[in-house]
């Protein structure tokens, strides 16, 4: 016999270029570029869930429906208030206009025309105020929709149409990644 040591076989074949994948099972933890927990703004009953859980959402697009009555009438309230205070402010003007020509002709005290104008000065500054609460019963009512600040996938949710939402409250009502 042979004892080894002889040459063997030699093959060859033409070189073909392939792109393949290598996939390797390994433990990890995934970290989201973004993440935004969603709360409310303020208190009230979730009238309604816009998204189901796992869902894929844009920038802007509407998560949650709060009960938007009780600002509402808050809203209205407040515009009441603010028209009954610039009616004041008008007569207050037209005062001040009336009594600066009596006032001028000593038909009237210094010490009345004084208190005419700081009436119109205090209606001034309550129309002022009247003006930042509508503003604020604006803002409080657009706060009933709870719109996604990122684009992203939601996670679970930790709330149920029906559920009476807490302003800030401290559980994110659902986190989008």
């Amino acid at each position: 016999g042979r004892g080894g040591g002889g040459a063997g076989p030699v093959l060859f074949g033409k070189a073909h270029k392939k792109v393949f994948t290598i996939l390797i099972d390994a433990i990890g933890a995934v970290e989201p570029i973004r993440s935004a927990a969603m709360r409310s703004q303020i208190t009230g009953v979730l009238m309604k869930i816009d998204i189901k859980e796992g869902q894929d959402v844009n920038q802007g697009d509407l998560l949650f429906e709060i009960d938007p009555r009780p600002l509402q009438n808050a809203l209205l309230s407040a515009k009441a208030d603010r028209e009954k205070i610039r009616v004041q402010l008008e007569n207050a003007r037209t005062q001040v206009v009336r009594y600066q020509k009596l006032s001028a002709e000593s038909m009237v005290s210094k010490e009345q025309f004084q208190q005419i104008q700081d009436n119109e000065r205090a209606l001034l500054a309550q129309s002022l105020a009247s003006d930042a609460t509508v503003a604020n019963a604006e803002l409080q009512l657009q706060y009933c929709s709870i719109r996604a600040p990122i684009s992203g996938r939601t996670g679970n949710m930790s709330v149920t149409e029906g559920d009476l939402v807490r302003a800030n409250d401290a559980g994110a009502m659902v986190t989008t990644n």
